[in-house]
């Protein structure tokens, strides 16, 4: 039996006496000012037989088996061809404790069992997969916590390390494999539902750092708590199968609130609650904007780890070391995305202290996806102006950059949000004011620009079900006789005017592939992303013809702060959640006061000019509280 002398001690594993003198197993070079890349694999120990290891280091145990250790140049591992797999995994709390309390704290000795058997059964179970040959990257191994010159340039190569390894595996630890057998197997809603929340409450998802190991990971398998590799190597952490799980259970219950009863969405997790993880994994790197939304709210150590994860997988990101200061580095990693043509730190939800953050009410319900900040997904059209953004040389805060100019905010009107057709009808009417009777400029404002629908499947609709007299008689009638029951013309027999209006023009019909009617979309994910409840229908002045048009606003500033505000088009840029030439900025005073996601241009006139814009203040990190998994 293994005594407590047969464990080795923590740091033996986690601090370097001289740093300084290593050397890597490759080229034999001093590693200078390079990341050590420390991969590790098992042996038995070479007993009388005259066996030597050839490793950088080797390490007794009790397991009857050494670590050999092989420290490399990240260079020279991939100049070698070296096989090796990385690890993304959860700390144990008590390894975490005893890391952060540094060298000298007490090393009890579960710790040490943990911080050595982990690792060990993880190089066992891949080995019992048939997978030989094979070197493996574990933090627990590969990084010399307690020497902090050589960590801090080891976070900065992780990216490029999970990036570059043959496969990651997904060490779930907390997962049983009869939580899969469910959600593949399940025979019942019950049983499917609780695989789901099984799968989504796992710990693995609530870390910073290893959403952005999965992100940057090319190949992944999955392995669960029992130390062994599943068999689909198609589907990373199972997502796609939670997924379509998710929506045929929807699907099949007509509402995917009635689901959400279902699981107690403020006890478990649903498969959207894990944020765009897929979407962004696929990408490999996405907009400062997404990236912030998917890791600002799961859990990290500290501030600091949070960028090095952030700059892991942002479109604009840098290798060099960070500073010490998150203050400093966190707005320069938001600038270094700005030069590179992202422009979401411009358009992301910022810190307003004027104005209440709706995270802090439901905020349970959003899971690790921070909504309020973003919910416009990836980039998939980028600004059609050369990127000409440069910043002030003295203050770093203060930039310029060409943008389209749209007009004026002239009126501005706040929708009530305690009706969805209450709010559609105000928004028919506000519109019907702006367009007057024209049928085309009704469906072109009403319908696109503030529903998003696309203006030729209302207009088809409507010939189709031969509605369009029906629509012009009821423009006229309604701005002819304001003082009547809105919309009371078009309803007949119905008793909803607004609802038949919204019928009648397709956005009570779902389309496109979306899972909701346009009517339900805006009360819900595009409410969001025009950051409800400060979403403003705007009235905008255009400063060449005068005319006046609606348009959707996000606010970032009290209502007062919006008039007269100028509100700019960046040309081109587009969101996966935005509209084609629909992105823009409200400025005042050379700070952006909101955004437009659905900013279409309403007239011909096109204007580009040099705007002088202040960096928003970024928001702040907003930690998911942990939740307690259902039985």
């Amino acid at each position: 039996m293994a005594t407590s002398a047969d464990i080795p001690d923590v740091e033996t594993l986690w601090y370097e006496l001289d740093p300084a003198a290593l050397r890597c197993f490759s080229c034999q070079r001093l590693f200078v000012e390079d990341a050590i890349v420390r991969t590790f694999t098992l042996a038995t120990p070479p007993g009388n037989d005259g066996r030597k290891y050839r490793c950088s280091r080797a390490v007794a145990t009790h397991l009857e088996r050494d670590i050999l250790f092989f420290d490399r140049h990240m260079e020279c591992l991939l100049a070698t061809n070296t096989k090796y797999m990385a690890i993304s995994h959860v700390w144990d709390p008590q390894t975490a404790i005893t890391q952060q309390q540094g060298r000298h704290s007490p090393q009890p000795l579960d710790v040490r069992r943990i911080t050595v058997e982990a690792p060990c059964r993880v190089f066992d179970g891949l080995e019992a997969d048939g997978i030989r040959d094979c070197e493996l990257w574990h933090d627990y191994f590969s990084v010399p916590q307690w020497s902090d010159e050589l960590k801090s340039r080891i976070l900065v190569a992780i990216p490029k390390i999970y990036s570059s390894a043959q496969a990651t595996i997904l060490h779930l630890s907390d997962l049983d494999p009869a939580v899969i057998a469910k959600l593949r197997n399940g025979t019942t809603t019950e049983e499917r539902l609780a695989g789901i929340t099984g799968l989504c409450n796992a710990k693995w998802f609530r870390r910073t750092w290893t959403a952005m190991e999965f992100v940057r990971s090319d190949t992944v398998r999955t392995m669960m708590a029992d130390y062994r590799l599943d068999g689909d190597a198609e589907d990373p952490a199972f997502l796609n199968k939670a997924y379509d799980v998710w929506d045929k259970e929807v699907r099949d219950h007509g509402s995917v609130h009635v689901v959400e009863d279902m699981i107690n969405l403020q006890k478990n997790r649903a498969p959207w609650n894990l944020g765009p993880l897929r979407e962004v994994k696929a990408l490999g790197r996405t907009n400062f904007a997404q990236a912030f939304a998917l890791l600002s709210r799961r859990r990290c150590r500290d501030e600091m780890d949070f960028l090095h994860a952030l700059r892991g997988i942002v479109s604009g990101g840098s290798e060099k070391p960070l500073g010490p200061n998150f203050r400093e580095e966190y707005p320069r990693i938001a600038r270094g995305c700005l030069l590179a043509g992202d422009y979401s730190p411009l358009l992301i939800t910022p810190l307003v202290p004027a104005l209440d953050d709706p995270r802090q009410d439901g905020s349970a319900s959003c899971g690790y996806n921070d909504v309020w900040s973003w919910e416009l997904g990836e980039e998939t059209s980028p600004s059609s102006l050369p990127c000409d953004l440069s910043f002030d040389e003295v203050d770093d805060s203060l930039l310029s950059m060409s943008l389209e100019k749209i007009g004026v905010i002239s009126t501005l009107r706040f929708p009530n949000w305690d009706s969805i057709y209450d709010h559609f009808s105000r928004c028919a009417m506000f519109t019907l004011e702006l367009t007057g009777p024209s049928v085309d400029d009704f469906v072109t404002t009403l319908g696109t620009r503030l529903y998003g629908e696309d203006r030729e499947v209302i207009m088809s609709h409507l010939k189709a079900h031969e509605n369009l007299g029906k629509l012009k008689e009821a423009l006229e009638e309604q701005f002819n006789f304001p003082w009547v029951t809105p919309w009371s013309q078009v309803a007949g027999d119905q008793e909803d005017g607004a609802q038949e209006l919204a019928r009648i023009l397709s956005l009570t019909t779902v389309t496109d592939g979306q899972t909701e009617n346009r009517v339900d979309l805006s009360y819900a994910r595009a409410a969001t992303m025009h950051c409800t409840p400060y979403n403003y229908l705007a009235g905008i002045t255009c400063t060449t013809c005068h005319e006046t048009f609606a348009f959707r606003v996000g606010a970032f500033a009290p209502a007062s702060e919006l008039h007269r505000a100028t509100a700019y088009r960046i040309p081109g840029l587009k969101y996966r959640m935005s509209h084609a030439d629909g992105v823009g900025l409200l400025v005042k005073d050379e700070r952006v006061v909101g955004r437009m996601m659905w900013a279409t241009p309403a007239c011909a006139c096109r204007k580009t000019e040099v705007v002088k814009l202040r960096m928003p203040e970024l928001p702040l990190l907003n930690p998911q509280d942990d939740i307690v998994a259902s039985e």
